[in-house]
């Protein structure tokens, strides 16, 4: 059998749907080890090109796996970037978005020529892309809009007609759609109107912490891209606030920063100077710090209303559930669906936040209490679950057509 599996941004970034992909990469290669399984990707600059050696070392290291290169290929898709920043003009920034959806539909005919000889296509990015495969599955993080919604689409004939086709293809083609959680089965629908028979809700695959730390500090981790949507500096003011928590908790922040904006993460330092930052942290960093944390901060979603910007599942907040780290979580998007009473709280409010977290801080028995359910909600996340999951819907998509 033949996979491809296409993730757009695979060596140029570390994120959660990268790590979802990597994931998933695992998990097909144990199912079907006789597979072929190969990695579409693009590659903007030729200095940029890494070997299938160094990229599963990377994934490995990175997201905690161990994916082998016996049946797994590179396959690069040659796009330069779209970056004409340099000016902000109208026209310029007009000129952006008609190179970004030429680069789009580029991008569609490779993809339609490269899995045509393929048994299965995996769309793992988070863009309307559709293969020629035998079958054609779609994992959806969270649904773009349409093509044709977008204004400069809408307003050009020759873009409106190509985004329309775009559109309807990628509804019709695609044979399952796989939203990460209820939250964004229900976003799909709504804007896509996708049927309840082309959807199967599927939570990402989780790889537990296993670190093991003899005590918990008095530490809340916010482990997360280090970026603007994810609402950091919410969090640090938070905790810059709190007299009770400024005395008795450390708060370290660790993520990635690959491709941000310099100013912004230099801003978020001057905040308070006590708060800890680990930029670039290796799997086994994380581990050890989720290890020590007793509590676990989120903050995406708030004062916003578009649900583009709410954490759409939350891979971090399950990871720290694996670790007996208490998560106190926004009470919007997948978050919901994570974090219940018996294992943590979610707020509305920073207010609410704080207080949850002095409780924590303040109350023994209640932070024992909630410690013990953390590793109970979080097994029914773990890749093991995913893997038997996958399997089942897999098989349910080939019955028509056996592969």
């Amino acid at each position: 059998m033949k996979i491809a599996v296409y993730m757009n941004n695979f060596i140029y970034k570390y994120g959660g749907t990268e790590g979802y992909t990597a994931n998933l990469i695992e998990v097909l290669q144990n199912l079907y080890p006789d597979s072929q399984i190969s990695i579409i990707t693009e590659l903007h600059k030729k200095r940029d090109r890494v070997d299938i050696d160094d990229f599963l070392a990377d994934q490995n290291k990175t997201y905690g796996l161990n994916i082998n290169k016996k049946n797994v290929s590179l396959h690069y898709i040659k796009i330069p970037e779209t970056n004409v920043d340099k000016h902000k003009t109208k026209f310029i920034h007009h000129l952006k978005f008609l190179l970004r959806q030429e680069r789009f539909f580029k991008i569609q005919k490779k993809i339609n020529l490269i899995t045509k000889e393929y048994d299965l296509f995996i769309n793992c990015s988070r863009y309307s892309f559709y293969g020629c495969a035998r079958k054609n599955i779609a994992i959806v993080h969270f649904p773009k809009e349409k093509l044709a919604k977008i204004p400069i689409n809408s307003k050009l004939p020759f873009l409106k007609a190509k985004a329309v086709r775009q559109d309807c293809s990628f509804a019709e083609k695609i044979d399952l759609f796989i939203p990460n959680s209820e939250f964004t089965s229900y976003w799909l629908t709504k804007m896509w109107n996708i049927p309840e028979s082309k959807k199967k809700i599927l939570y990402p695959p989780v790889t537990p912490v296993t670190a093991i730390s003899t005590k918990k500090e008095n530490q809340i981790f916010v482990c997360s891209r280090i970026e603007k949507t994810k609402k950091i500096d919410v969090l640090i003011n938070a905790f810059a606030s709190s007299e009770i928590l400024r005395n008795k908790c450390r708060l370290i922040i660790a993520g990635s920063i690959k491709g941000e904006c310099f100013e912004y993460v230099e801003s978020l330092k001057q905040i308070h100077n006590s708060v800890e930052f680990v930029f670039e942290p290796t799997r086994e960093e994380l581990e050890k710090t989720y290890s020590e944390s007793s509590i676990f901060w989120h903050a995406k979603g708030i004062n916003e209303t578009n649900p583009l910007f709410f954490e759409h599942f939350g891979i971090t907040t399950v990871e720290a559930l694996s670790a007996s780290c208490i998560p106190i979580v926004i009470n919007k998007g997948g978050q919901k669906e994570i974090v219940d009473e018996s294992c943590g709280f979610r707020w509305n409010t920073t207010e609410e936040l704080i207080k949850h977290t002095e409780e924590i801080v303040e109350n023994p028995q209640l932070r024992d209490n909630l410690r013990k359910n953390c590793k109970k909600r979080s097994s029914i996340f773990t890749k093991d679950k995913f893997a038997e999951n996958f399997h089942a819907i897999f098989n349910d998509v080939l019955q028509e057509s056996p592969v």
